[in-house]
């Protein structure tokens, strides 16, 4: 796309999101700002823009790229969704869900958001609520055949109906039925 029109800022910001991705977080702040040097109203590129801002403890430039891309639509729940999946592609599940939980309380219906903040879920070993989330995004695109929400949904059922959740102090374990007497013990003990 950037060969065939280098202004674009949506393929800018696409290869600014992959940046962020990979940690590059000095890179993408200066390929976020090329694109909000030709837009520099663009919502997405704002949103991505904040998150940098934010992951780079700059407090004062993350309120405000935040305040630019709310401009005028307090109800713009795409800035937390970015947020939520910058976090969990840099595998911090548990900082993500807050952001996710923002943009559906703004959007309830949001099946990007939905999707972002079951997979976060997933991580964190609640997968009962993971598929509630699942389950709601399928009912709202009735007739569309999203190979990644049906295969976790489909081994989130398997895991609900041949695993069970073991606690401990620390941490959470899914073991088999058959080997929860025996590992039980074992496991607890020694990862704790």
């Amino acid at each position: 796309a950037l060969s065939l029109n280098s202004n674009s800022v949506p393929a800018i910001v696409l290869r600014a999101k992959r940046l962020v991705d990979d940690r590059l977080f000095e890179s993408a702040v200066q390929v976020l700002d090329r694109a909000l040097g030709i837009n520099p109203r663009d919502r997405v590129a704002l949103s991505h823009r904040a998150t940098v801002a934010h992951l780079l403890h700059d407090d004062a430039g993350a309120k405000r790229f935040r305040e630019r891309a709310m401009a005028k639509r307090p109800g713009y729940a795409e800035i937390d969704r970015i947020f939520g999946d910058h976090l969990s592609a840099l595998y911090r599940f548990k900082d993500s869900v807050p952001y996710f939980r923002a943009a559906l309380q703004r959007q309830p219906d949001y099946v990007a958001a939905m999707h972002g903040l079951a997979k976060a879920l997933v991580y964190l070993g609640k997968g009962k609520e993971a598929v509630g989330l699942w389950t709601k995004a399928q009912d709202l695109e009735k007739g569309y055949a999203e190979t990644g929400r049906y295969n976790i949904l489909l081994s989130e059922r398997r895991l609900a109906k041949d695993y069970d959740l073991v606690e401990s102090d620390h941490f959470l374990f899914m073991v088999h039925k058959s080997d929860r007497a025996v590992l039980e013990r074992y496991l607890t003990k020694w990862y704790e």
